[in-house]
Parts: C-alpha cells; sequence; structure tokens
C-alpha cells in the first residue's frame, strides 16, 4: 500500500518529474494550436484536459501493473527457489530486464503514433498550400479530431507509464505522484495554449506543416531520449 505522507522535498522531487513529463504534451498542444488555429475553443480546452487525464492515469497503471506481475513473479521464483538454490539471483535479472523492455517499447510506440500522424500533418499541409497558391485561394485548416487528440495523449503519457513502473519499487506515495504529474501537465500545456496563437499568426498558411515537423521531431527524439 503506497504511503499516506509525502515530505516537502519529494513533492518537489515530484513537481519536476511532472514537468520534465510535461514537455511532450507542451510541445504537442503548441503544435496542434499553431496547424489547428479554428478549433473550436471547447475542443481547444480539452487539450490540456485529455493531456492532464492521461498523465495522471498511465502512473498508476503502471504502478500497479507492476505490483501485480512482481508478486507473480516472486512467488514463482519463491516456488522454483525450493528446487534450486540459484534462482532467486535471477529475479534481478528478471526486473532489470523488465524496466529495459518498457522503456525501449514506449520508445517506439511514441515514435510510431507521433510520427504517422505528425507526416500526414506535413502532407495535408503542403497540399492544401500547394491548392491555393494555384487557386489563389486561403489555405483552410480544419479542426484537431478527438481520435488524434486521443492517439497523442497515450503517445506523450508513455513515459509516465514507466515511471508509476519504476515508483512501485521504491516509498513513492503513487496517489500524491500522478496527481502532481497530471497537475503540471494541466498548467504547462493550458499555458502553451495561449502563447501559441501567436506562433500561428506568425507562420500563416504554413503552420500546419510546422506542426507537423513539430511532432515528427518529438516522435524520433522519443527513440534515443
Amino acid at each position: 500500500m503506497p504511503p499516506l505522507i509525502i515530505d516537502a522535498f519529494m513533492l518537489l522531487q515530484l513537481s519536476l518529474v511532472g514537468l520534465a513529463l510535461s514537455m511532450d504534451a507542451l510541445a504537442v498542444t503548441i503544435a496542434n494550436q499553431v496547424a489547428y488555429p479554428q478549433t473550436l475553443l471547447s475542443r481547444r480546452i480539452m487539450m490540456p484536459v485529455v493531456f492532464a487525464l492521461f498523465q495522471g492515469l498511465m502512473p498508476l497503471a503502471g504502478f500497479f501493473l507492476a505490483l501485480l506481475v512482481g508478486t507473480a513473479l516472486r512467488d514463482a521464483i519463491g516456488a522454483l527457489a525450493m528446487l534450486d538454490n540459484s534462482v532467486p539471483y535471477i529475479g534481478p535479472v528478471i526486473a532489470k530486464a523488465a524496466s529495459w523492455l518498457v522503456k525501449s517499447s514506449t520508445g517506439i510506440v511514441t515514435f510510431v503514433i507521433l510520427g504517422v500522424i505528425g507526416f500526414k500533418m506535413i502532407l495535408d499541409g503542403a497540399r492544401a498550400l500547394r491548392r491555393a497558391r494555384r487557386g489563389m485561394q486561403t489555405v483552410s485548416r480544419g479542426s484537431i479530431g478527438i481520435f488524434t487528440l486521443l492517439m497523442q495523449a497515450v503517445a506523450t503519457s508513455l513515459d509516465a507509464f514507466a515511471v508509476g513502473i519504476g515508483y512501485a519499487a521504491s516509498n513513492m506515495n503513487i496517489f500524491v505522484g500522478a496527481f502532481v504529474i497530471a497537475l503540471s501537465t494541466f498548467v504547462t500545456c493550458s499555458i502553451a495554449l495561449l502563447l501559441a496563437r501567436r506562433f500561428g499568426r506568425l507562420l500563416g498558411d504554413k503552420a500546419e506543416i510546422a506542426g507537423g515537423i513539430v511532432l515528427v521531431v518529438i516522435a524520433v527524439k522519443s527513440l534515443f531520449f
């Protein structure tokens, strides 16, 4: 059971972790606002809310999944140890392998999701810009879809899932941790939402292409960091 008491130092640590985890969501929020300036106000408000919700739920999911898997592994290793005294030493190896596997897979999934969305935004923006130049018409940029927003939220919160797995091996209050991470994401994405409108005006008809490039950069970064 997670501890119910949290000190000031732990709160500061959680705040820094939450701020770091929110950076991808912040960048995606800016990209969305720049690429789709005509998005309804209600849909724009959904961005920080949805990103914060997923950033808060993913650590909880990772934490409790790690507890379940860890308990199952301990039981299995304990049973095998009765037959072979060397088996208990396999535990740390399995834990390290699982941690590496999760971190590697989250980067790949993030790369695929944000890479596909970003590449599509670049293509759509380039096609619309080409048609506008040929027909002397203003580029019409639509609104971001719910499905796209949800996929972005999943992709940007996978690191938080891995953090939740790490918290399972520490004395961290996961409920407070998840709340602080979600709050940090909501605040940073809300600020990004307000600031991004200026970038959209500066970029003009090239805004959707710029937004797609931002997502592709984040996708590539997820493979290495």
